[in-house]
């Protein structure tokens, strides 16, 4: 591979460079490339004085590695240059690297392209051998702020946690088009005066488009929906639904059970098997399991479950609501999971977004 070739692919310029037949000395992690600056003079930049002269030289290390196991480094001799008329002293920059990078432009994009896939950023400094401090700089200087999308015909709105030194931040909401499962945006708080400032800035017209809102049984929720979305139909989502249809269940099952004898066979029932009260009926094993006790008694599980929910109207009912909620196939599925909440954002949105 000739040098032009070479200095191409990692984005220098050959012409900035002098051809220098030495080779690359190898080092344990890798190789170093000797490269030396051109010395073509260039006006002064101060007062544009084009009587300059070579001050003297110093070296710059650029890391341009390609891989996890190999540590490439451009070493170039650069020139520093003397004003005679102003006397202040500057160098020429090379094409296509910043002054005051160490590393070249063409790892750079690599990086960049890093933060699409699910890696952390350590993972990512390790693999081209830098620090997480600069993989950091390096996406904060070089991802742009991800924009919110349009208000969605159905809206989904949830919270999860994020560590925050500020303890009033410690949850953030996410909102995601059931539809196209695209995150719409990720809010730093969960609190209603925070909410409505941020709602309060999406015109009206947009947020009629949303025919029904999706969220937990939060009130700030409900209050927000009532507010900003007047035209949408509010539905609890399935999880949080079930969850609460499970308490309840799993609170009569208790009341009943502690209102027989300790003795009688559908106490020690309900006692043992209390899961299958708040579960998704099983064929299976409801057609081959029995249940025994230490007296020899025997009886079918199904026939004793049945017994037990009859005990109590208030039980069965509820025991047949998770049945139909368990049979329900379309879950709606929302996006849950740094201390810096919009570097997190931005990373999390792209992620997310694809």
């Amino acid at each position: 591979m000739n040098s032009n070739t070479f200095l191409s692919r990692f984005g220098l310029n050959p012409n900035d460079f002098l051809l220098l037949d030495i080779e690359p000395i190898k080092t344990d992690e890798g190789y170093i490339y000797m490269l030396e600056q051109n010395k073509d003079k260039i006006p002064c930049p101060y007062c544009s004085n084009k009587h300059v002269v070579i001050k003297d030289y110093y070296y710059k290390d650029i890391n341009c590695s390609e891989s996890v196991h190999i540590k490439d480094t451009f070493r170039i001799k650069v020139p520093r240059f003397k004003c005679k008329k102003c006397n202040k002293t500057f160098i020429k920059a090379i094409s296509n690297a910043n002054p005051h990078s160490t590393i070249s432009n063409n790892p750079i994009k690599m990086i960049c392209n890093e933060f699409h896939f699910c890696k952390t950023f350590d993972e990512i400094a390790k693999k081209y051998h830098i620090s997480s401090a600069k993989v950091i700089d390096i996406f904060d200087n070089n991802i742009a702020k991800p924009k919110r999308l349009s208000m969605p015909k159905i809206l989904c709105i949830d919270e999860f946690h994020f560590s925050s030194k500020n303890k009033d931040n410690n949850y953030c909401v996410i909102l995601v088009d059931w539809e196209t499962k695209e995150v719409i945006d990720i809010l730093q708080n969960r609190k209603l005066a925070y909410l409505r400032e941020y709602l309060g800035q999406i015109p009206e017209k947009e947020r009629k488009n949303v025919q029904y809102f999706v969220s937990d049984l939060y009130d700030v929720y409900k209050t927000i929906r009532k507010e900003y979305f007047t035209k949408a139909q509010h539905i609890a989502d399935f999880f949080h639904i079930s969850i609460q249809l499970t308490r309840a269940v799993g609170s009569i099952r208790a009341k009943v059970m502690n209102q027989l004898e300790k003795d009688t066979i559908e106490y020690k029932f309900m006692k043992k098997y209390w899961k299958l009260f708040i579960s998704r009926c099983k064929g299976e094993f409801y057609d081959t399991k029995t249940f025994k006790t230490k007296s020899g008694i025997e009886e079918p599980i199904y026939n004793l479950l049945m017994r037990s929910l009859k005990l109590n109207d208030n039980l069965l009912t509820g025991y047949d609501c998770l049945q139909d909620l368990f049979k329900i196939k379309t879950i709606i599925k929302a996006a849950y999971g740094y201390n810096n909440f919009e570097r997190f954002r931005k990373r999390a949105i792209m992620l997310l977004r694809g």
